[in-house]
């Protein structure tokens, strides 16, 4: 059986559903299946309760990482350092929900993100990882 499953939050064109992932390609799938209907978020869990949350706005996405660990903060990813009151509204589980444009990154990124999560279970390096103290 896999270590990975894959929950995607409802949306307003996207029933909620969850998958056991066994492949690359499978994620991939759904990955783009979110791509094509330009909104939504999911969650990657692994069997260790790690998980990546990412969404998808348009071409634009989010990604968030929870270490499940009192001893670590939960991190956000991002490429552009400049925090700035800007926010995008994304469909978080049904529910608009303002993520910081600092905050955001090209959805083709985030896939990458979780594709690297589900491989090796590590967070990729050519982001920055930004804890949240809130």
């Amino acid at each position: 059986m896999s270590d990975w499953i894959l929950k995607i939050d409802a949306a307003r064109l996207l029933p909620k559903r969850t998958f056991v992932i066994e492949t690359d390609e499978e994620l991939a799938h759904h990955l783009d299946d979110m791509a094509a209907h330009k909104e939504g978020s999911g969650m990657l869990i692994h069997q260790n309760k790690k998980y990546l949350q990412f969404g998808i706005q348009t071409d634009l996405g989010f990604c968030s990482f929870d270490p499940r660990s009192t001893k670590q903060d939960y991190l956000w990813a991002f490429t552009d350092g400049q925090d700035s009151d800007e926010v995008i509204v994304f469909n978080v589980g049904n529910t608009e929900t303002e993520i910081p444009k600092f905050r955001c990154l090209p959805w083709s990124l985030v896939k990458s993100i979780v594709v690297r999560f589900y491989r090796t279970g590590t967070l990729l390096e050519s982001v920055w990882w930004d804890p949240d103290k809130g």
